[in-house]
């Protein structure tokens, strides 16, 4: 393996463990919008249900 090669292969595994991080906070907040969005959608719909 050449030095060049390394390099490349150290900022590939830099880059891609940032990512990793984003994609864990990201996940987190997307959770947490799915959760309220079913919790909106139920709530809605059991008040729609109720009316009619």
């Amino acid at each position: 393996m050449n030095l060049k090669m390394l390099r490349f292969v150290r900022k590939y595994a830099s880059s891609l463990t940032s990512i990793a991080s984003k994609l864990r906070s990201y996940k987190g907040e997307l959770i947490t919008v799915t959760a309220w969005s079913i919790a909106g959608c139920a709530s809605g719909y059991s008040s729609t249900t109720g009316s009619i």
